[in-house]
Order: C-alpha cells, then structure tokens, then sequence
C-alpha cells in the first residue's frame, strides 16, 4: 500500500522535473529588430515580397508602376520580378553579412525604357546589400548607400 507521505513526494519530484524540463525548452525569440541576417533568412524562406521604399546611392528613388518583386526560397534561393523581366540566384550569410552568388540571372526581354532603366538600377543595388533585417513587418536589405524595404506580397 502506498502511504500518503510517499504520494506526495513523487508528486512533488515530478513536478519539480517537469518545471526544469519545461524551462529548459522555452527560450526567449528575438524581436524583429534583432533579428540577424542568418535567421531571417532562414525564418522566412518561402515568402514572397514587394519593393515598398528604396534609396539608392543614399538618395530616395521613385518606385515604378509595376515594383520589383522577392521570393525568399530556401537554401539561399532568391527570385522575382525586376520589373520587365524575372531574376533568379543565390544568396548566403557569412559572418551575418548577406554574399550574393556570382550573379543574378535574369531573363532578357526588352520593354518601355523607362521601366528598363528602374530594373537595371534594381538589380545593381540588390547585390549591393550585405545586410537584411524585418522591422514593423518590412523586410529590409541595406547595403553601403542602399536601403530596399519590401513588405509581404498578398497570394
């Protein structure tokens, strides 16, 4: 027969267990703002985004009619609409600061000159970022004179 007092340390051990098992499985998540490079990245891999603000050599650009899209793949894939044309490549976190693959690949049709001139300066500023962070839900690349904020694009 089990007594009362036996009861009710098992009861308390397992409690006790079961407390320093629980706090050792909850861990703090950073916010928004501290999110690093690595880790958000890797938080939204597979989502999708659309240009919201851009500064370029430090200087406020104009967005064009049709802005330049994101799809934040996994494993560094990156893709989107430049404006006239899709664009495809890699990116990689290294010591928390953004390296773009060789190159960004993009297709190569002609339209309206001035929507070719937005895409050029858009994926010449793209590689440029080494940084990306979210703040208030905007996904945010900077680089050396470069800002590019994207928000979440609607399915």
């Amino acid at each position: 027969m089990v007594s009362f007092k036996n009861l009710r340390f098992s009861f308390i051990v397992l409690a006790l267990a079961s407390g320093v098992f629980f706090a050792a499985g909850c861990q703090s998540t950073p916010s928004n703002a501290d999110r690093h490079s690595s880790h958000t990245l890797t938080a939204y891999a597979n989502s999708s985004w659309v240009l919201a603000a851009w500064k370029s050599d430090g200087k406020k650009v104009a967005l064009p009619s049709n802005p330049p899209t994101l799809q934040l793949g996994y494993q560094g894939q990156v893709s989107g609409h430049a404006g006239v044309n899709r664009y495809f490549g890699t990116v990689r976190v290294n010591n928390d600061n953004l390296v773009w693959g060789d190159t960004l690949a993009s297709t190569r049709m002609g339209g309206d000159p001035a929507q070719m001139e937005s895409e050029v300066r858009f994926m010449t500023d793209l590689p440029k970022t080494t940084e990306v962070t979210v703040r208030s839900g905007r996904l945010i690349f900077t680089g050396k004179g470069v800002r590019l904020e994207f928000v979440r694009s609607m399915p």
